[in-house]
């Protein structure tokens, strides 16, 4: 069923059986996945399935990897794993539906659906926890790994505006 490509699907079967769904289980290289800070790791699992319907081919079910990247607040590895859903209809090709989702000849080309679903989705600034403290502004450490004992320097720019938040309290 598939040909040169893992991504690249030959439909013949399914265009000669419509309404007959058609697994398409499998793991394959796409690179070049980033959004952001996040990089998706190119291995990615494909559980799809694909049926002929008036119009086309509807492919529908779930991509999964995993994203690379550094959390936006303390600088440290992300590497998490994801699972998105997708469902989009392949026409055939003509004047009007040139590129895109569309079937060129008797195959269907899985990767703009795969990176579109991937990138999309992807957390354009992600975070190594929810509760991610950040990095100290004054000395630069982990707030996450180290205890700080140092108070917060004021930046002699703002002590009028100190003075007045303490005179009128």
């Amino acid at each position: 069923m598939r040909t040169h490509s893992s991504l690249v699907v030959d439909v013949v079967e399914l265009l000669d059986d419509p309404g007959t769904p058609k697994p398409l289980v499998f793991t394959a290289d796409v690179p070049e996945m980033a959004a952001g800070l996040s990089r998706a790791a190119p291995e990615v699992d494909l559980d799809l399935a694909a049926e002929a319907i008036d119009g086309g081919i509807w492919v529908k079910g779930a991509v999964a990897g995993r994203y690379r990247a550094e959390c936006r607040r303390c600088l440290a590895p992300v590497d998490h794993p994801f699972s998105y859903e997708v469902a989009e209809l392949y026409r055939p090709q003509t004047e009007v539906w040139e590129e895109g989702y569309v079937i060129k000849e008797t195959t269907i080309d899985l990767g703009p659906l795969v990176r579109d679903a991937v990138v999309l989705n992807l957390p354009q600034n992600p975070l190594c926890r929810d509760d991610c403290a950040g990095l100290c502004g004054v000395c630069g450490g982990n707030l996450n790994d180290e205890p700080h004992t140092h108070g917060a320097e004021i930046d002699s720019r703002w002590s009028a505006l100190k003075d007045l938040r303490d005179g009128l309290r």
